[in-house]
């Protein structure tokens, strides 16, 4: 069965746990030693490495993988629990029309946001809703208090693979070849363990893919068109959502 690293779904360019751990021997000049890094440790090795992964090309705005999850409001509560797979927030939006399904975004408030908006009722085009979000703990919390009923869809990264447990003939998806990169990260922790000589190369490899992620990053971020503000500094309601934050901020 073929294994995307978290949700399952099938993918046409995989590679095998196994294979992952034999490049990752070769990486860090290891073939064949297995006392002193077991297979079971260079799982974990493997592990940690798909974490950072993942955190790389998240904070980048690349996303490997996505999944939803729907939060209702019952008008008492602010806060409401996190996906039990959950990883990263990637964004929220309320659906202001079930059918068929239309959503806005939801801006994230900052820590010193957080009271700014829990005397407010937050009105635009498509009526009342929260004006933000926080994560807290294992929480979403909006401000204001959202009226019952609402719907607002969480868009997340998965938490990632856990190499450790998958059988050696798993296969896992690959996109876009972020496999070398996984391959190094766990052989640099290979190298750290045996002292090898390998370690520099490993580590100027590493950098190179991390300069190639954060310029990807760069190159896929949208610029902000001044079309999205109005004469009076405010963003246009009609295009984002709701009234009320200007571009400096307030």
């Amino acid at each position: 069965e073929l294994f995307d690293g978290r949700t399952g779904e099938k993918f046409a360019r995989n590679v095998t746990v196994g294979a992952l751990k034999t490049r990752t021997r070769e990486r860090a000049d290891a073939v064949g030693d297995t006392v002193w890094v077991t297979d079971a440790e260079l799982g974990r090795y493997l592990d940690a490495a798909y974490t950072e992964l993942i955190d790389l090309l998240v904070v980048a705005d690349i996303h490997l993988f996505e999944a939803t999850s729907n939060v209702t409001t019952d008008g008492t509560n602010d806060a409401f629990a996190l996906p039990s797979d959950f990883y990263k927030l990637l964004g929220v939006e309320y659906r202001w029309s079930a059918s068929p399904a239309r959503y806005v975004d939801v801006p994230v408030l900052t820590f010193s946001e957080r009271n700014r908006y829990n005397q407010m009722t937050i009105s635009s085009l498509y009526g009342a809703y929260a004006a933000g979000y926080r994560l807290v703990g294992s929480t979403v919390k909006f401000a204001p208090l959202p009226p019952t009923g609402q719907v607002y869809r969480l868009t997340y990264a998965p938490a990632p693979a856990q190499f450790a447990s998958l059988p050696d003939n798993t296969d896992v998806d690959c996109i876009a070849g972020w496999d070398e990169l996984l391959v190094i990260l766990a052989a640099i922790s290979m190298a750290v363990k045996e002292g090898s000589p390998e370690l520099t190369e490993l580590e100027r490899s590493r950098d190179r893919f991390i300069v190639r992620i954060a310029q990807m990053g760069v190159d896929r971020q949208p610029t902000q068109s001044i079309a999205d503000y109005g004469d009076d500094g405010y963003r246009d309601a009609g295009r984002n959502g709701y009234y009320g934050r200007r571009r400096d901020g307030w």
